[in-house]
């Protein structure tokens, strides 16, 4: 069935709650003697049953995405590209009928549209380890950017001071003794990865002209929203 992307279920891009299988919930029976197995089996099985065929008749029923992760908006703002169990899928901006992008065993994640709208870049893990591809927004022709054996961040797409489209990731490809990745990009077209810039940090993105580009340094978790110390996030 194809997913209908409803606006309201669009909160909670970082939870995987919809990977999880409806047996993780099932109920836990405690020992029973023969007279109360053989009393109340049919109603433990018919409890079983309800919760393992309910929440598969609801998704069948209503088609609904639940809990679509990592937007990302084409350039002239028509089309949201989303992950959704795995896959990367397009849906209309004001919502409709979601397309499949991909269908691979692997994960797709982060994606970002190229400056001209032409191409999808996204990360996955289909090859063993996060790397950086390519394809058309229908889905088609998939090709590879970074062939790394470490992996790597998709932080943004852009253009350098000579028109050139990168794309910036973060990684740990130096070896260094600090706990922190650094940014880098490459050529949309596939080559050698390059550092943006010397400082260690993140999630670079590339000002419009090409010049200049701003970028995260800090590792805590988001989730210490009122974590004051070094290690903090900034921009």
């Amino acid at each position: 069935m194809v997913p209908f992307f409803n606006p309201i279920h669009s909160r909670g891009f970082e939870t995987e709650m919809a990977d999880r299988s409806a047996s993780r919930w099932l109920p836990r029976f405690n020992r029973y003697d023969a007279f109360q197995r053989q009393k109340f089996g049919s109603i433990s099985l018919l409890v079983l049953t309800l919760v393992m065929v309910s929440p598969l008749s609801a998704g069948e029923s209503d088609g609904n995405v639940d809990l679509p992760r990592f937007p990302s908006i084409s350039p002239d703002g028509s089309t949201v590209v989303f992950s959704w169990r795995g896959d990367l899928w397009k849906v209309p901006f004001e919502g409709g009928e979601s397309i499949r992008l991909t269908s691979h065993p692997g994960r797709e994640h982060d994606s970002y549209w190229t400056p001209d709208g032409s191409e999808i870049v996204f990360e996955s893990d289909r090859d063993g380890v996060v790397n950086l591809w390519a394809m058309k927004p229908d889905g088609s022709n998939i090709r590879r950017i970074t062939d790394l054996d470490t992996s790597a961040g998709l932080s943004g797409v852009g253009v350098d001071s000579d028109g050139e489209t990168q794309v910036l990731f973060s990684a740990y490809l130096d070896g260094d003794l600090h706990r922190s990745p650094r940014p880098f990009e490459v050529s949309v077209r596939g080559g050698e990865p390059r550092r943006v810039h010397d400082a260690f940090g993140s999630r670079a993105v590339r000002s419009p002209d090409g010049t200049r580009s701003v970028f995260e340094r800090g590792n805590v978790r988001p989730q210490r929203r009122h974590y004051r110390g070094a290690d903090r996030r900034n921009v």
